[in-house]
């Protein structure tokens, strides 16, 4: 889709994500209406993230957004990506990219103690796109980098 049609989808997906949201509340108390709503906003949710990634995803343009004095930080990458330096050097921008491998061990036992206690209270909860044999961990690893990959691969034994 061109980025005017992503536009789109994104303003009337986050209309309707409005509605729903403020009908569920004037329709409180009617639990087969508001699971209807529920899964509706839900659903919005997730198409005006995806359209909102494809609007964002170009990392030259976003850089041309950022403000004064404004940080980037890298945290996963698909492969390359051109910018303008001169996008952030008017703007005396900061570009960092970190991996948790460089972290040092008092850093990944926090990290680590944080995860498992989000965990296990459900603030946090992995986007699970597919399961795979483990036999099958290589094509696994193809399908992680193909186009409209979501989500984390699970490999089950």
């Amino acid at each position: 889709m061109t980025r005017t049609t992503n536009a789109r989808v994104a303003g009337v997906t986050y209309l309707l994500y409005i509605v729903a949201g403020v009908s569920s509340l004037a329709l409180a108390g009617r639990a087969h209406v508001t699971d209807v709503l529920s899964i509706v906003t839900s659903l919005c949710a997730l198409v005006l993230g995806v359209t909102l990634y494809a609007l964002t995803r170009d990392q030259d343009r976003d850089l041309a957004l950022l403000a004064k004095h404004g940080r980037v930080v890298v945290v996963g990458n698909r492969g390359r990506i051109d910018i303008n330096p001169r996008d952030a050097m008017t703007r005396d921008a900061t570009i960092l990219g970190m991996m948790v491998f460089n972290a040092s061990d008092s850093d990944r036992r926090e990290i680590h103690a944080a995860l498992v206690a989000g965990l296990s209270n459900g603030s946090l909860r992995p986007l699970v796109g597919r399961e795979m044999p483990l036999a099958e961990a290589a094509r696994a690893h193809e399908a992680v980098l193909e186009p409209g990959a979501y989500g984390k691969i699970v490999l089950v034994p």
